[in-house]
């Protein structure tokens, strides 16, 4: 089992234990734009490693940061909403039964995914000519 279906697995056993079998349309699609988010990083080391070989490190420490930082600052001002941008913040989000996820992590996630694919569009776009 690899590590993509092992977090549908989760996401769908704490939908299941939350909502009584019923998933959320809005957190399936929260979830897959964090996927996204990772692929357009992944993405961005592969296109862009001609400009500079450093790039896979920028795009690491930047999914660190994905990962880590919204959850430590939510956790630091108390702000659940601030939990809730980063990936490992929202599911633990989603596992609490007194908190509805608002839009924002969506709106985020897909605002990231634009700016990621920004600098892979213009690679394939010199790459065409």
């Amino acid at each position: 089992m690899n590590s993509h279906n092992t977090a549908w697995g989760v996401l769908a056993a704490l939908a299941e234990l939350r909502t009584g079998g019923v998933i959320p349309f809005r957190s399936v699609v929260t979830c897959m734009t964090f996927w996204c988010v990772f692929l357009a990083l992944w993405e961005t080391s592969v296109a862009c490693v001609a400009w500079t070989t450093r790039i896979h490190l920028l795009t690491g420490f930047l999914a660190l940061l994905y990962v880590i930082l919204p959850a430590i600052l939510g956790a630091i001002i108390e702000a659940k909403d601030l939990v809730a941008l980063s990936p490992v913040g929202y599911i633990t989000v989603l596992a609490d039964e007194k908190y509805a996820p608002t839009m924002t992590p969506l709106i985020f996630g897909v605002g990231l995914l634009a700016i990621l694919l920004l600098p892979v569009f213009r690679r394939y776009r010199s790459l065409a000519k």
